[in-house]
């Protein structure tokens, strides 16, 4: 489609790599701030989830094939 090629094992590793830096940096705030109501580390909590939802659905669409 419009010459864009999506190659999901490519997608894969790059949600590995945002997965474990987003992990990285709330641990750090949690450690800093050690408020888990502080408004950045809800974000960060956040992001992960929604790059740990994209990462299962991405997985389980593989194993489908």
């Amino acid at each position: 489609m419009y010459g864009l090629s999506f190659d999901p094992n490519e997608e894969v590793e790059k949600l590995n790599i945002d997965i474990e830096d987003l992990r990285m940096k709330l641990i750090n705030e949690v450690q800093q701030k050690r408020d888990l109501l502080d408004p950045e580390v809800i974000k960060l909590s956040q992001r992960l989830d929604r790059s740990l939802n994209q990462f299962y659905r991405l997985t389980f669409h593989l194993g489908q094939k």
